[in-house]
């Protein structure tokens, strides 16, 4: 059996920089060889006319229209030259679009667990747009337009957890996607390593020459030590790429142990049930906490659970619930295993970061709700399995019913 196969799923829109940072990140895995013993496989969602600026051999069909969104499938090889080239590795198909459940199933089972791709190891690579709890986000508030994790869990659990396989890591390369309830399913579909930004990014965040690099030097590499790589790397990519210095010296990424998440998920039920038994009563107060920590995302009503905890203590005093407050003040350096963090967000006195996962609180937003609602009611078929199984969810209904009505109607996110 080879010791990895390395997965990537790509979702490329009709985007000049996208298109770019994509061939900047094939171009440079061309550049390195390639051992026997790891497999890299792509499926990349792209308008064919771009399809010539990763593989410069690629001829459309006869009568093709160059303007339609495909996806083609590679495998990257080392050919006997010792140069490294996309080998197509399935006809290209218009109907296919990773957005969708039964596609992405598709192509784990028809691609990724081929017999010849078969190994002891496997990382997923996403690349696109994020929404924290869905991948290949456009604009718009229609599930039907993004891979919401539970569709992406129940891809990986249909077709590797059928054959008694795992995909040990995910490495996202979409924004907001370390997203609390994100890593809680993926834990739930036997992944072991979640590496992902908390908050925005840049398509060449990842320092792609280091990761693989490594990997294919040392392809004994654990899947933590791989993981932990991701993150760490990312360093040395803002060093060397003027270009990305100011979107890295501004994000901050994470690799996390999600072997710890059932234990984080018992204590934010805890902590979610002590803060219904105070409503409406302590109201402000929780509002007070919650606008005073990191804001990772306005529109999606992201915040840093980690300085919401702190927030809490502030406002209800140092001995209020000190015991459940001090675990999971704790809880960052049992499960981040590796980080990143901007230059620009550690400079001067008010140094603020997100300190590990983001969640969703809303706040009522007269007229419009909140594109996260779909996520925390527990009746809705969009409800994450935190949701479902823990209580959590209960104080943020009951707190989004208390919060007074501000604002105005808002639009979702361009991107």
């Amino acid at each position: 059996m080879h010791k990895w196969s390395v997965i990537f799923l790509i979702r490329c829109l009709p985007s000049p920089y996208q298109l770019r940072c994509l061939a900047t990140m094939i171009n440079g895995l061309r550049r390195q060889a390639i051992p026997k013993n790891v497999f890299l496989i792509m499926a990349i969602y792209i308008q064919r006319k771009d399809i010539p600026r990763i593989d410069k051999d690629y001829r459309p069909p006869v009568g093709a229209n160059l303007d339609t969104m495909v996806t083609v499938f590679y495998q990257l090889v080392r050919g006997a030259n010792g140069k490294t080239r996309l080998d197509s590795i399935m006809q290209e198909d218009s109907s296919f679009d990773p957005v969708r459940k039964k596609d992405v199933i598709k192509f784990f089972s028809i691609i990724a667990l081929r017999e010849e791709f078969s190994a002891e190891h496997h990382m997923l690579l996403t690349w696109g747009h994020g929404a924290a709890y869905g991948l290949f986000y456009d604009p718009g508030p229609n599930f039907n337009d993004m891979l919401t994790i539970d569709d992406l869990a129940g891809a990986i659990t249909a077709t590797f957890g059928a054959k008694g396989q795992k995909i040990d890591v995910v490495v996202m390369m979409d924004c907001y996607m370390q997203f609390f309830d994100t890593g809680y399913t993926l834990h739930q579909a036997g992944v072991d390593f979640l590496a992902a930004s908390v908050s925005g990014a840049d398509f060449l965040g990842y320092n792609y020459k280091k990761l693989f690099g490594t990997l294919f030097s040392n392809p004994d590499i654990s899947p933590r030590d791989l993981a932990c790589l991701a993150v760490s790397s990312i360093k040395d990519n803002n060093l060397a790429n003027a270009a990305l210095k100011n979107e890295l010296n501004l994000a901050t990424f994470y690799t996390v142990d999600l072997g710890q998440y059932e234990m984080l998920a018992g204590y934010m039920s805890e902590l979610g049930v002590t803060l219904l038994a105070g409503l409406p009563g302590n109201v402000q107060k929780i509002r007070t906490a919650r606008n005073s920590c990191q804001q990772i995302h306005n529109f999606y009503n992201l915040i840093d659970f980690f300085r919401f905890v702190q927030g809490l203590r502030s406002v209800f005093g140092a001995n209020w619930q000190i015991e459940l407050i001090d675990k999971i003040l704790g809880m960052p350096s049992q499960f981040i295993v590796a980080s990143y963090i901007g230059r620009g967000l550690k400079r001067g006195k008010n140094q603020v970061y997100p300190l590990g996962y983001s969640i969703c609180i809303p706040l009522q937003q007269a007229p419009s709700i909140s594109f996260f609602e779909n996520f925390f009611e527990p009746g809705s078929p969009h409800a994450t399995p935190f949701t479902r199984k823990y209580k959590w969810s209960a104080f943020l209904q009951q707190f989004y019913l208390d919060c007074p009505r501000t604002g105005s109607a808002r639009k979702p996110p361009s991107k």
